[in-house]
């Protein structure tokens, strides 16, 4: 039998684009490994498949750059992602890519992504759980 073909991702995404996302991932997690701990209590240092972030006190805001992996990255290096560490130091859900995501808008608003499901399963999440997809 002929090996499977490559995925492609649906969000009109490449191969080199998710190698840099893997590349971006294990450095943070080499980072969350090596710092040290924060005293205190704080939201926990994470990789929550978009960016990397550090402790953080409860009741702050957290910003980080945009990630590099970003296919775009060189239009939005001056931007931050935002997140927030809530009063019982727990990460809110929510985070603020819309200084880090102009490119990703674009493309699915022009229909590059076609059927959500598909752009959620095989889009690293970084990517196309930052926005929502058009059905």
């Amino acid at each position: 039998l002929p090996p499977p073909p490559k995925p492609r991702w649906a969000c009109g995404g490449d191969p080199a684009t998710l190698a840099a996302w893997r590349e971006y991932r294990h450095a943070c997690e080499l980072r969350l490994r090596l710092d040290p701990p924060a005293p205190g209590p704080v939201c926990n240092r994470s990789f929550d498949m978009y960016a990397c972030w550090g402790d953080a006190a409860p009741n702050s805001t957290v910003t980080v750059p945009c990630p590099w992996y970003l296919p775009w990255h060189h239009r939005v290096q001056g931007g931050v992602v935002a997140r927030r560490c809530g009063p019982d130091g727990h990460w809110v859900p929510r985070r603020d890519v819309s200084r880090c995501g102009d490119m990703l808008r674009r493309a699915l608003h022009r229909g590059v992504c076609r059927a959500a499901p598909l752009c959620l399963s095989l889009c690293p999440a970084v990517l196309c759980r930052a926005l929502p997809c058009r059905a």
